[in-house]
């Protein structure tokens, strides 16, 4: 399935929401099921589960087209009417059978996930004032002005620059007319069977063994209103980039054709089932038993120890969630968007806006028709996919820990937990432009781009072999060809650090000239960005867990834990995030996105506890006070939560910057050593650095090839008290009466921790460069309550 979208790097392109805009939500579930006692040993369990979510957008404004101003808030709601139903039937079998020392589960779990959608978002068309749209940007900006204000100046202009035409049919070729909903009834099975022994191999000894098998079926659309590429998209994009390395350009791969797909064409879904999802598990639990030397009283005797570690494979469940991804799903020719070719229109012959509701038609490409195998044309798409060489991701789990009882109700415990994620999905641009290597020099684009931009006035620029043997064309009678591109690349004459637009120029628009291969001998001209979800991320954490807990007694308990650990991944993503997040900036070297993760916390510190006050009749403080006295003063209850954490990581943004991938700007790169990270008060309001802009000098916008540097800052940590009061008095004429009374403060120091994600951090914004706007911490609250009980 494909998805279009826009070259933006926000996650809402239009924010707000208006006041006749209702979300209704109705879920509704209930289980019913068994227990068979088949004999002393064998019994078996039957559940039965039905859950229903619905939910509902309903917007009467949004009932026509709509001009948007790209970075600035709609006047009018601009959201579409949308509904979903999902109804989901679980079947739960289990069988129990004791033998022995052995303990026998044997299972299954069958689920049946329906997505039915009722959806407006492309049943008309839209526009934008989209300044990366342009040829160039440039003459929009007053003398002195940097690309920040580029979109404000489009809007004011009124330079609407970017159309997407929405033409709509059913598998049948039948066309929808314009404003009718696109309906989709999508489905999706798993299916679950597992077998397992619990061995009580000595009274101190338990071993846990099992195997669990998983099957999950590509979620599918029930009518046939479904497609699929006629050529793998994974293996399309392996070839591309073996073309590349072998000096072979991206204009010879194959075009990409769309014909109807799944289970009501006769035809394959999304992607291939996996069936090689075996899932083993082992566990141990052994608690030594030593009653004599030194190791007995480390244990503490028989019963006080225990030494437990597991491992397990588990699989993630994708189909149903991906159905919910792609239940909008726009594949050509069931559901074609069509947007007009950036880099094409410049200030001067942009069309102008007249009104919201009025698109202008020259930016609107024409219906292509219907009818299977669809091929879309040269039309340099943005659009979001799945990779149909999808795998199941799974995690290996791993656990070791000591627990160990102490006298006076103590218990301490130390572990290690961890986790180790393969084939975990991820955003990848499929299309990205290829790193073309040079047969004749040997040398890649990345490589000679770089070396390109080592020069600062075109009179020092030496011959490249690359530019050279790729781009002859752009050699003049006074320039050679390695001038000419350093004229397009560099940020002192050409369109630097927005390299992939010099690209284009020279590639797509052969603005001087192209290469030797013609036009899009490194983007695609179907695609200039296929963002899919592909199933290729690793992810690593390990972690060390310790705790202090005392359980209830004397009046008192509480739990001290300290977990210490470290989360890597490529991108902080799940399918919910959305289409168009969190891709891996560079198609070709992913590896260069690996950084701790988004939600990575070193340090976790937390105390929680309960305590009664020793103040009161028969306690240590007024134990022969009055009842009069002790109604006042006795039986108070103190409660409170204690937590600190260090700093999520954040990076400095590259700004509206493409220096790898057209459509992702990604981090911006450290050339320096960073200045420590330190909030601080400053005139302008609270900032992330002590001094911003030596902070802003030590990084530089990203070059060729690379994405810069990934989560190396952190920010404020969390930090917070609450504290809770209370007492309860039996009431004289009933026992069973209670008046309570509490007393609960949160963030009891009005502490104040600020938000790293909110901080003003990217290469366009140097005035309020790491600026925060938000806070962790909520300011502090009380609040009382008097409750009667009977």
């Amino acid at each position: 399935g494909i998805l279009q979208n826009d070259r933006d790097t926000s996650t809402q392109q239009f924010p707000g929401q208006p006041a006749n805009f209702t979300n209704l939500s109705n879920n509704k579930g209930f289980a019913a099921g068994y227990t068979a006692v088949l004999s002393s040993t064998l019994t078996n369990r039957f559940v039965y589960g039905f859950t229903r979510q619905g939910f509902e957008n309903s917007s009467a404004a949004a009932s026509q087209p709509f001009v948007s101003f790209r970075t600035i808030d709609d006047l009018f709601g601009t959201g579409r009417s949308f509904r979903r139903i999902s109804p989901v039937h679980n079947f739960v079998d289990d069988v129990n059978w004791v033998k022995g020392n052995h303990s026998w589960q044997f299972g299954l779990n069958e689920r049946f996930i329906t997505n039915s959608s009722v959806n407006f978002a492309n049943s008309f068309a839209r526009a934008v004032t989209n300044k990366a749209w342009l040829a160039s940007a440039r003459p929009l900006r007053p003398v002195g002005a940097t690309s920040a204000g580029d979109h404000a100046m489009a809007a004011l202009l009124g330079l609407v620059t970017q159309g997407t035409a929405n033409y709509n049919y059913d598998h049948t070729g039948k066309s929808l007319p314009v404003g009718a909903p696109i309906v989709r009834d999508f489905a999706a099975s798993e299916h679950e069977y597992y077998a397992q022994d619990t061995w009580r191999v000595k009274p101190n000894l338990t071993l846990t063994m099992g195997l669990r098998y998983s099957l999950y079926s590509p979620p599918y659309e029930k009518s046939g209103n479904q497609v699929r590429p006629s050529i793998s998209l994974g293996d399309w994009f392996q070839l591309r980039g073996r073309n590349a390395a072998a000096g072979i350009p991206s204009n010879a791969a194959p075009r990409i054709t769309f014909d109807l797909a799944g289970p009501a064409n006769g035809k394959p879904g999304f992607y291939d089932w996996d069936k090689n999802n075996f899932a083993p598990r082992f566990a141990f639990a052994y608690s030594p038993d030593w009653k004599t030397g030194f190791i007995s009283k480390l244990t503490g005797g028989a019963g006080n120890t225990v030494i437990r570690g597991g491992y397990a494979i588990v699989y993630d469940r994708i189909g149903a969630s991906l159905a919910t991804t792609f239940d909008r799903t726009n594949a050509f020719g069931l559901g074609t968007q069509l947007t007009n070719p950036s880099g094409i229109l410049t200030a001067n012959n942009t069309p102008r806006f007249t009104g919201l509701n009025t698109i202008p038609s020259s930016i609107l490409l024409p219906n292509p028709g219907t009818g299977f195998p669809a091929t879309p044309g040269a039309d340099f798409a943005i659009t979001a996919a799945i990779d149909d060489t999808v795998r199941t991701p799974y995690s290996e789990q791993m656990d070791f820990s000591i627990q160990r009882q102490l006298p006076h109700n103590f218990t301490i415990e130390a572990a290690y937990v961890g986790r180790l994620g393969k084939h975990i999905l991820v955003n990848n641009d499929l299309a990205m432009p290829v790193n073309l290597v040079d047969k004749q020099s040997g040398m890649d684009y990345f490589t000679a781009a770089n070396l390109l931009l080592n020069y600062h006035n075109v009179g020092s620029v030496p011959k490249i072999p690359y530019w050279e043997n790729i781009f002859p064309g752009l050699a003049t009678s006074t320039l050679s060809a390695t001038q000419g591109a350093w004229n397009v690349f560099s940020p002192e004459a050409g369109f630097g650090p927005d390299y992939t637009t010099a690209l284009q120029r020279v590639d797509q628009l052969c603005i001087p000239a192209c290469s030797k291969f013609g036009p899009y001998a490194f983007f695609n001209d179907q695609y200039s960005n296929l963002n899919a979800w592909s199933s290729i991320m690793p992810t690593w954490y390990h972690a060390g867990q310790f705790l202090v807990r005392k359980r209830f007694s004397a009046g008192t308990q509480f739990d001290l834990n300290y977990t210490w650990s470290k989360s890597e991944d490529w991108a902080s993503v799940v399918e919910r995030n959305g289409l168009f997040t969190g891709s891996v900036w560079n198609a070709w070297n992913p590896w260069l996105r690996k950084a701790v993760s988004d939600y990575d916390v070193t340090h976790n510190l937390n105390f929680n506890g309960v305590a009664e006050l020793p103040i009161g009749k028969g306690r240590w403080l007024g134990k022969d006070m009055p009842g009069w006295g002790n109604a006042i003063l006795g039986g108070w209850q103190l409660s409170g939560i204690w937590r600190w954490t260090s700093g999520l990581p954040t990076y400095i943004g590259n700004g509206f910057q493409f220096p790898t991938n057209w459509e992702f700007t990604g981090a911006a790169s450290a050339i320096s050593s960073v200045p420590g990270v330190q909030t601080s008060r400053l005139p302008a309001g609270p900032n992330l650095f002590a001094d911003p802009a030596a902070a802003f000098a030590a990084f530089s916008t990203t070059r060729p090839g690379f994405v810069g540097n990934r989560n190396i800052l952190r920010g404020d940590g969390f930090f917070s008290i609450d504290m809770g009061l209370a007492k309860s008095w039996q009431m004289p004429y009933n026992e069973k009466h209670q008046l309570q009374f509490r007393w609960e403060v949160f963030n009891l120091t009005n502490s104040t921790r600020f938000d790293v994600n909110t901080a003003s951090g990217d290469m366009d914004n140097p005035n309020s460069f790491g600026r925060y706007t938000s806070t962790l911490t909520q300011p502090r609250v009380m609040q009382f309550g008097l409750r009667y009980q009977f």
